[in-house]
């Protein structure tokens, strides 16, 4: 019975994933990783603030680098990261 309540409460709740593969934002966000170059601190500043549904923090971006990408993908995505150098 609680097993059923809990999982109805999270089909009405209005939480949903925003960096998914088929999400608009996905593509927006790994474009700027790749290709420019950018941190998931930048990418995340440099959303719309305005627009609720397009905030992203950048422990989000960071949680969909290592957990979305597949094989070439995913070695892209991550050699994008900026590296720091051993001190």
């Amino acid at each position: 019975m609680a097993r059923l309540a809990h999982d109805a409460a999270q089909l009405r709740s209005e939480w949903r994933q925003k960096l998914v593969p088929a999400a608009p934002l996905y593509n927006w966000v790994r474009n700027r990783l790749i290709h420019w170059c950018w941190s998931p601190e930048q990418i995340a500043a440099s959303v719309h603030p305005d627009d609720p549904g397009q905030r992203v923090s950048h422990e989000t971006i960071a949680t969909a680098i290592y957990a979305q990408p597949r094989g070439g993908s995913k070695a892209l995505v991550i050699e994008a990261l900026r590296q720091r150098d051993p001190v």
